[in-house]
C-alpha cells in the first residue's frame, strides 16, 4: 500500500539521506540527554528506598544462585531486569546508584529518539509536532518515578524493548521482532498492553502479517503467564474492583499533567468521553491512528484495577498520550499554521512549571533515600558492635535514632509524598520497626539480610539472612 511505501521509504534511507538521519538522532539524544540531566540531575545521587531493596537483594544472591533469576516473587518475575542489576552490581562492586541513576536518565533520553523515530517512519508527520510532544514527554512530573525509583525502570526498559521490536517489524524483520517482543514480556507482564492495539498498525496488518508477527507472539506469552498462572492468587488479591471509576478520572487528569482531584472526578470521566469520542472520529481514517489513543484508553482503564496509584504506572499511558498529541497537533499545525505563535508560549509556560514540580520531587525522592540510607547506616554500626552468634540469631537494640526520627517527621509531615515509605513506624519508644524494608548490612566480610521475629521495649529479636554465602 501507499502507506506502506511510505515508512518504508522513510525507514530505509540509504547513503547522505543515511547518514544525516543517524546525525539528527544522535544530535536528538544528546539534546534530550541533556534536557533529563538538567531536570533530574540532583536525583542521580539519591539512595534507594522501598522496594528497590528487594530488587539489589536478590541481585546480590544470583552469584552464588543463578536460579534466583528464574524464581518468582510475589508478582515479581522479570529475570532481564534481575540479570541487568546483576551485572551493574557485579561491575561497579558496590550498591552506589549513580551507575544505574545515569544508565535509567540514558534509557529514557533513548525513549525519546525511538518515539521520534517511530512517529516520523509510521505516520509521516513533520518533526516539529513531535519534538514539541516530545517536550511534553520530559517534562512530565510523573516522569519522575520511572527514574527516581529503581523498581520502576522495568517499565520504560520494556517501553524500549517494545518500540526496537516495532522498528524491526517495520524493516520486515520478523525473528529480531518475536527476539525484542519476547524481551519486553519477559521485562514486565503489563507490557502486553502495548502489544493489544498492535493490528491497528500499518505493519502488523493483513493475513500475512498477522502469522509472521501476532501468532509467534503466542509463544512467549503462554509462557509468560503460564509461570505465574500458579501465583494467580496473588494477582487476584492485588487487583481491586472498588471505585474503578474514580481511579479511571485520577490517572486521566494525571496522564495530561493536572494533579489528582484538578477537576472532580465526574467532570474528567465526562472530558475523557468527549476526548477519546473526538480522537476517535479524527483519527480513525488515517492508517494506524487509533493506535495511541487505544494505548492511552487500554492502560488507564488497566491501571484503574489496582488497589493504589503509582507514578509508575503512569509511562505507558503517557506514551499513548505524547503519540496522540503529536499526530492530533500535526493535523491542527498543517490547518493552522499561524496557531504556533501561541503555541509556543503556552509551551514554555508549561514547562517552566512543570520543571518546578520536578524538582521538588527530586527532593522528596532524595528525603525517602536520606531516610534509609541513615537506617541502613545505624543498623550497619549495629551489627558490627554486636556480633550475632554463629547460627544468626541476634538482638537489635533500638538507640541513636534522633536524627532518623527527625527526618521521618519531614518526611512525613511532606504532603503528596511520591511513594510509600521505606518503612513502617511502630510506636515502641520511636524506634523504627525493619520489616516492611529489607535492609542490606554487612556482617564482616559477608552481607545479611535482618528478619525480624519479635520486637519490644525497643528491642527487635529475630535473625540474620546471610547473602551470597551458607
Amino acid at each position: 500500500t501507499s502507506t506502506k511505501r511510505a515508512y518504508s521509504k522513510v525507514d530505509k534511507p540509504s547513503g547522505a539521506m543515511k547518514e544525516e538521519s543517524a546525525l539528527r538522532l544522535s544530535l536528538l539524544f544528546i539534546a534530550l540527554s541533556l534536557i533529563l540531566f538538567f531536570l533530574y540531575g540532583k536525583g542521580v545521587y539519591n539512595f534507594y528506598f522501598s522496594d528497590d531493596f528487594e530488587w539489589l537483594s536478590r541481585s546480590l544472591l544470583v552469584p552464588s544462585d543463578p536460579s534466583e533469576i528464574l524464581r518468582v516473587k510475589g508478582r515479581d518475575f522479570s529475570p532481564l531486569f534481575l540479570s541487568l542489576l546483576t551485572l551493574f552490581t557485579s561491575l561497579s562492586g558496590s550498591l552506589s546508584p549513580v551507575p544505574l541513576r545515569i544508565f535509567t536518565l540514558l534509557v529514557l533520553a533513548l525513549l525519546g529518539v525511538l518515539l521520534f523515530r517511530r512517529l516520523t517512519t509510521l505516520y509521516g508527520i513533520p518533526p516539529l509536532p513531535i519534538l514539541l510532544s516530545l517536550l511534553l514527554f520530559l517534562f512530565h512530573p510523573y516522569l519522575s518515578e520511572s527514574f527516581l525509583n529503581l523498581s520502576a525502570l522495568v517499565y520504560p526498559l520494556s517501553l524500549l524493548l517494545f518500540l526496537c521490536a516495532v522498528g524491526c517489524a517495520v524493516k520486515e524483520r520478523p525473528l529480531p521482532f518475536f527476539l525484542l517482543a519476547t524481551g519486553a514480556l519477559f521485562m514486565k507482564e503489563s507490557s502486553l498492553l502495548l502489544f493489544l492495539p498492535l493490528p491497528l498498525l500499518p505493519p502488523f496488518r493483513g493475513r500475512r502479517a498477522v502469522r509472521l508477527y501476532l501468532f509467534p507472539l503466542l509463544i512467549p506469552l503462554l509462557l509468560r503467564w503460564g509461570i505465574q498462572l500458579g501465583r494467580w492468587g496473588v494477582y487476584s488479591s492485588f487487583v481491586d474492583k472498588e471505585e474503578v471509576a474514580l481511579k479511571f478520572s485520577l490517572l486521566f487528569q494525571r496522564s495530561l499533567g493536572f494533579p489528582p482531584y484538578f477537576f472532580s472526578p465526574l467532570s474528567a470521566l465526562l472530558l475523557s468521553l468527549l476526548l477519546f469520542s473526538g480522537l476517535f472520529l479524527l483519527l480513525r481514517r488515517r492508517p494506524g491512528g487509533l493506535y495511541f489513543p487505544a494505548l492511552w484508553f487500554l492502560s488507564l482503564l488497566f491501571f484503574s484495577l489496582f488497589p493504589k496509584l503509582s507514578g509508575r504506572y503512569l509511562l505507558f499511558p503517557l506514551v499513548g498520550a505524547i503519540g496522540t498529541l503529536a499526530l492530533a497537533s500535526a493535523w491542527w499545525l498543517k490547518r493552522r499554521p499561524a496557531s504556533l505563535a501561541l503555541l509556543l508560549p503556552l509551551l514554555a509556560l508549561w514547562c517552566l512549571f512543570q520543571g518546578g514540580v520536578i524538582r521538588r520531587e527530586v527532593e522528596s525522592y532524595r528525603e525517602l533515600g536520606e531516610f534509609s540510607r541513615l537506617f541502613l547506616q545505624g543498623q550497619r554500626e549495629t551489627l558490627l558492635r554486636n556480633y550475632p552468634l554463629p547460627s544468626g540469631e541476634g538482638v537489635i537494640v533500638g538507640g541513636g535514632t534522633e536524627a532518623l526520627r527527625d527526618l521521618y517527621g519531614r518526611v512525613q509531615s511532606r504532603g503528596g509524598l511520591p511513594k510509600l515509605l521505606p518503612l513502617r513506624v511502630r510506636g515502641v519508644n520511636g524506634v523504627m520497626e525493619p520489616e516492611d524494608l529489607v535492609p542490606l548490612s554487612y556482617w564482616p566480610e559477608r552481607r545479611v539480610r535482618w528478619v525480624t521475629r519479635e520486637w519490644g521495649g525497643g528491642v527487635f529479636f529475630g535473625s540474620f539472612q546471610l547473602l551470597g554465602g551458607s
